[in-house]
């Protein structure tokens, strides 16, 4: 008995080496050239469900056949989906134009110009963000520097002229009440007159409290404009953006220049 079950051990080796060591993407290109699209379409989802043991190369050529799958059902849209999803594995995914059908290279074609749509897209987004990081720094240290200086660096007028009109009050309101703290004190040490003292002394205090009032309101308006300053999202200006192009027109494709206008 012990020898019959080592021999089907040692037999059933053999097998499973041989199942495990089928290539998926011969499998369903195998399957997908006898017509048999639901055998293939099952094939290569299990193996895009198990992607950890492919490459992205072959990953996306399962996609590619998933898409061939889809588009000869008729289903254009998940031929679609499913290009991109390949062309996101691979970027430079290509089909043949002379072996591959003109249905799908449609689907092929409009697939490639939405990914390429989507990655300028992208692009753009992480440009303007990073714009958007660099005009935030800048206007926070302008506006360390004097307030609204960092608000007009990002665009926004309103709140630049708001914060320096603001500002230039409470400096002026602080040089007046430092101004009279100053005289009063003068005026308690120069005087002659022991019943004024007592007056003096009381208006010296209340211009004090005054000039400390100012001083902090100075200095809550600087430290909010800073903060604002970093955290505003700024007012990008419109940028005009002109390229050359080639325009498909009646009488063929010619040069010419494209305008764009980002806000």
């Amino acid at each position: 008995m012990r020898y019959r079950l080592l021999i089907v051990l040692l037999l059933a080796v053999p097998v499973f080496a041989q199942e495990t060591s089928i290539d998926p993407l011969n499998e369903v290109k195998n399957l997908y050239d006898q017509g048999m699209l639901d055998e293939a379409e099952l094939v290569a989802l299990r193996h895009v469900s198990r992607s950890s043991s492919l490459s992205e190369i072959d990953l996306a050529e399962l996609h590619r056949y998933l898409a061939y799958i889809s588009v000869a059902r008729g289903d254009r849209e998940a031929g679609k989906e499913q290009f991109i999803n390949a062309l996101s594995l691979n970027p430079r995914l290509r089909v043949d134009p002379t072996l591959t059908s003109p249905k799908i290279l449609a689907v092929f074609n409009q697939a490639r110009d939405d990914f390429n749509a989507l990655g300028q897209q992208r692009f753009h987004s992480t440009d303007e963000m990073l714009m958007a990081c660099a005009l935030r720094n800048g206007g926070a240290r302008r506006s360390l520097f004097f307030p609204g200086l960092g608000q007009l660096y990002k665009g926004q007028k309103t709140r630049g002229w708001t914060y320096i009109g603001i500002t230039g009050v409470l400096i002026v309101g602080l040089g007046v009440a430092q101004s009279e703290v100053n005289r009063l004190d003068d005026d308690y040490h120069n005087s002659h007159n022991p019943d004024a003292l007592s007056g003096i002394y009381d208006e010296y205090k209340n211009a004090v409290h005054m000039r400390n009032y100012v001083g902090i309101a100075l200095g809550t308006v600087w430290v909010v404009n800073v903060l604002d300053a970093f955290f505003t999202p700024p007012e990008l200006e419109t940028q005009t953006v002109i390229e050359p192009t080639l325009l498909e027109t009646g009488m063929g494709i010619r040069p010419g220049i494209s305008l764009q206008l980002r806000f």
